[in-house]
């Protein structure tokens, strides 16, 4: 009999193809699971990417989760959020504190938010806070922040939990003017209206812009940078 680990390695020379055939064949899916977990995560995940979801999942359900995780790590995100949608709440929190972070933040931001509020619910902390800082902010306004806060209010500081909303210039308000006075040293003039964003710095490089809101109108405002 030829081992698991040889198996393994020779679907890593297979084409995706005639793996997807072989795989196919497999009726004890624990079996073709221990061939998920010998094979290289690449190797897998061109696999799953060309097979039905309902298959691929019968399968990692019964794949070690550390190895479920290499894998959509390295999956496209349309598939890789399909599958974690598709599992198992336990499996699939299971999977997610075993993805890479940057990974798990685009799987995290894909996934609908009744799955991404149960992954939240479920993770580590420590992997959970992982991929939120890569889960884009819009996806991340989306989930509780009750939930947040019982889920991580011991983990990191308070006030990371709290998700801004990004200033927007007042629509009347006219540009910051910049002029440059020394080698160092530039100073902008603008009017700021009350209660409103202004842009009151637009350079110098690295510096996009700096934003800033005022209590009262002012008909002149200089910022020297």
């Amino acid at each position: 009999a030829i081992s698991l680990s040889k198996v393994g390695a020779i679907f890593d020379n297979l084409t995706t193809t005639k793996a997807v055939s072989i795989i196919g064949q497999i009726e004890d899916k624990k079996q073709a699971a221990r061939i998920f977990e010998r094979a290289s995560a690449a190797s897998v995940a061109g696999i799953i990417e060309a097979m039905a979801i309902g298959d691929v999942v019968e399968i990692l359900e019964e794949t070690d989760s550390g190895a479920v995780g290499a894998i959509l790590a390295v999956t496209d995100v349309e598939t890789a959020s399909e599958v974690v949608e598709t599992l198992s709440s336990e499996a699939a929190v299971a999977a997610m504190d075993n993805v890479a972070k940057n990974a798990g933040g685009a799987i995290m931001g894909a996934v609908s938010v009744e799955t991404r509020e149960s992954l939240v619910a479920g993770m580590l902390p420590t992997s959970l806070v992982n991929s939120l800082s890569e889960t884009p902010v819009d996806k991340l306004r989306e989930i509780s922040i009750v939930l947040l806060f019982e889920r991580l209010s011991e983990v990191v500081p308070v006030s990371y939990l709290v998700v801004p909303t990004s200033p927007t210039a007042g629509l009347d308000q006219t540009e910051a003017e910049g002029v440059q006075v020394s080698p160092g040293l530039f100073i902008y003039e603008s009017s700021a209206g009350a209660l409103s964003f202004q842009t009151v710095v637009s350079s110098p490089a690295p510096i996009d812009r700096i934003d800033a809101k005022f209590a009262t109108d002012l008909e002149s405002v200089k910022v020297s940078v």
